[in-house]
């Protein structure tokens, strides 16, 4: 296994822990009836690029999750505007 990938998989591992633990706040919060992590958020894990912590315009909700395809969404399943200056700096996820 090269270095690239157990950093790849280390990444997914946490990712996977963090959607884990916003899933149970936002499914506890929101009486979704979803199952896992992936139905309720509509992504996996993979699909992230990045993770934010606060957006400028919004008290404290949770995280931001940046994903690979633009959108960036919160611990409620809300989209948000994917303007990187709206939020603070980046966790960047991205190893390629």
């Amino acid at each position: 296994m090269t270095s690239a990938e157990v950093i790849c998989l280390r990444r997914l591992a946490v990712l996977d822990l963090i959607m884990e633990r916003q899933f149970i706040a936002g499914k506890t919060l929101t009486r979704s009836g979803a199952e896992t992590k992936e139905e309720f958020f509509g992504f996996r894990s993979k699909d992230i690029v990045g993770v934010h912590r606060r957006k400028y315009d919004v008290p404290s909700v949770g995280l931001f999750f940046r994903l690979r395809d633009g959108r960036v969404v919160d611990t409620f399943r809300h989209e948000h505007d994917p303007d990187p200056l709206l939020y603070d700096h980046l966790v960047k996820w991205s190893y390629a």
